[in-house]
């Protein structure tokens, strides 16, 4: 029998509330359905944990997605729709969970 998680999940007010922190076996990432990097591309089995960042509905700012990227958090799109924060998060785990 596969082990259940349970995601945490924290609400920022501000991107610049994000910790800069890079844990060993962990993918930081942000889903951006305007990044370059397709999620389906890569290779999540090669992690164990992962921090994922799902912006407002209205999108990030230029703003934003500099200070993610210079902060060591990459831009994955997982399709060319723009998804409902809610409908992301359901995206994203089950990509994971599939993974």
């Amino acid at each position: 029998m596969e082990e259940l998680f349970f995601p945490e999940i924290r609400h920022f007010d501000s991107i610049h509330e994000v910790e800069n922190v890079k844990k060993n076996g962990q993918l930081s990432l942000f889903l951006n359905p305007y990044a370059e990097i397709k999620l389906d591309s890569y290779e999540l089995k090669n992690f164990e944990t992962f921090r994922i960042f799902i912006g407002p509905e209205g999108g990030y700012t230029d703003e934003e997605i500099l200070y993610l990227k210079t902060s060591g958090i990459l831009g994955y799109n997982i399709g060319s729709r723009i998804l409902r924060s809610e409908t992301a998060v359901i995206s994203i785990l089950s990509l994971i969970i599939l993974s």
